[in-house]
């Protein structure tokens, strides 16, 4: 399943803050677009608004890998389910459903992953 999620960063964080966990958002990020997860991350400043898309067996999967983040601690989270408008095939090519002891459930893509 896909997932749009919408992170706002809480009232009182500074840009201190945010700064000191970017290297870490940003390896913990790779990590999990590398697995299918997550695809792309867009931020507005401005709002202070963060928009990940994740890939997901299901919303509580989803969430705990948007949770895995360094960030997620400074944000209000919220989750959506995503389909495609009719007619749209889903940007998403993660067609395997998955699961990995000791992370969980996740799709991945059939383009990446090797026969056994």
């Amino acid at each position: 399943m896909d997932f749009m999620v919408v992170a706002t960063f809480k009232e009182g964080v500074q840009m201190n803050e945010i700064q000191a966990l970017i290297p870490d958002e940003k390896l913990r990020a790779n990590e999990l677009q590398a697995i299918g997860t997550l695809g792309e991350i867009k931020i507005s400043m401005p709002k202070r608004t963060t928009f990940i898309e994740a890939h997901a067996a299901d919303e509580l999967s989803a969430m705990e890998s948007i949770l895995s983040l360094p960030m997620s601690k400074l944000w209000n989270i919220e989750i959506f389910p995503t389909t495609p408008p009719a007619g749209v095939r889903s940007s998403s090519d993660h067609d395997i459903d998955a699961k990995v002891d000791g992370f969980g459930a996740m799709n991945l893509k059939s383009s990446i992953v090797k026969k056994a």
